[in-house]
């Protein structure tokens, strides 16, 4: 499978599905992006808690392309066509985990 080698975030290849949820040809953000959407793909989104039973709420950077600046309370992001859904998740909590 060929793996995203750009610095471009639009040139990442996504992993995606038809309407039945069947994996096709991963394709790159910025064709599942444009609207009208018709093409699915995954994403991968983790809830963290505290033993208080807080659960951790991140900023979207002001540059993303949706929902620019906006609370949310997961971390994640769309899963590129090489990472199954439980090497993704070890990605995006290392990542979330290691950043001040």
């Amino acid at each position: 499978m060929e793996q995203n080698t750009h610095n471009d975030p639009s040139e990442e290849l996504l992993k995606c599905f038809d309407d039945e949820g069947n994996v096709i040809e991963p394709q790159k953000r910025k064709l599942v992006h444009t609207k009208p959407l018709s093409i699915w793909h995954s994403v991968t989104v983790i809830w963290m808690m505290n033993d208080q039973g807080q659960i951790l709420c991140t900023k979207r950077a002001e540059t993303n392309e949706g929902n620019p600046g906006k609370w949310q309370t997961y971390v994640g992001g769309h899963r590129e066509g090489r990472w199954n859904y439980f090497e993704r998740r070890k990605r995006v909590y290392s990542y979330s985990t290691t950043k001040p």
